[in-house]
């Protein structure tokens, strides 16, 4: 975040984005403090139980873990891999 000392504000959230069962599992960012999600990458469009986690792996990418019907999932991803989305 630019309110600890960082050049840039980002923050990164993944979940089922679906409305209707655990499915669509999806990373977004906002570069804006979280006042916008411009930015998202669909992740596995399957069912998933959608318990998940993140950690940062380097600067520019993300780990995600989370639990699909086959079991756990690990997947980098890098940030400048997440598209911009137009709504």
């Amino acid at each position: 975040s630019i309110r600890d000392g960082a050049k840039e504000s980002r923050i990164a959230f993944f979940n089922p984005r679906s409305t209707k069962g655990r499915k669509e599992m999806t990373l977004q960012l906002s570069d804006d403090e979280g006042m916008t999600w411009k930015r998202r990458l669909l992740v596995n469009p399957n069912v998933c139980w959608g318990y998940s986690c993140m950690a940062l792996v380097d600067p520019q990418t993300i780990g995600v873990l989370y639990e699909s019907k086959g079991g756990l999932v690990f997947e980098k991803i890098k940030l400048d891999e997440v598209p911009v989305v137009k709504e």
